[in-house]
């Protein structure tokens, strides 16, 4: 049981690192200096969520044919819906030094697989812990067990 618990702790993890290098792969990183605006050009072929985080807060403004479709302010991550079109992302920094953003546009059905792989992993990762607690709790059970026995002849 104890082993069949950390093989599960092993799957899992190393399932969530699998999909953290394809998230991170499949995003465009850009770094904004401080106090400025990045302009980020976007050509959408069908409804897709565009996802952007940084470690710092952004304000955002999504422009399509000059119009606004959608704007935040003082945010550190965003999920975005947008039809398909040309559209531009204005990203502020309006901190005094130079921001990481990541952006990552996905589909509505990859981002449901993205989540579901996310849920099922740390499911098996829990799954594995609590075996290895339980297998552990037992080995130690009986091994205390088994010093009774030997100290009563």
């Amino acid at each position: 049981m104890l082993v069949l618990g950390l093989a599960l702790i092993l799957s899992a993890s190393i399932t969530l690192v699998g999909l953290h290098i394809w998230a991170s792969g499949n995003s465009h990183k850009v770094v904004i200096s401080g106090i400025s605006i990045e302009d980020i050009p976007l050509n959408l072929r069908e409804r897709e969520h565009v996802l952007i985080s940084s470690y710092s807060n952004f304000s955002y403004e999504v422009l399509n044919s000059g119009r606004v479709v959608k704007t935040a302010g003082n945010v550190s991550n965003a999920d975005i819906i947008l039809d398909p079109g040309n559209y531009t992302i204005k990203i502020e920094n309006p901190n005094d030094f130079k921001i990481n953003v990541s952006i990552a546009i996905v589909g509505n059905v990859e981002l449901q697989k993205f989540a579901l792989l996310s849920y099922v992993s740390i499911a098996i990762f829990l799954v594995g812990a609590l075996l290895t607690v339980i297998s552990l709790g037992l080995l130690l059970w009986e091994r205390k067990k088994e010093e009774k026995i030997y100290t009563r002849y």
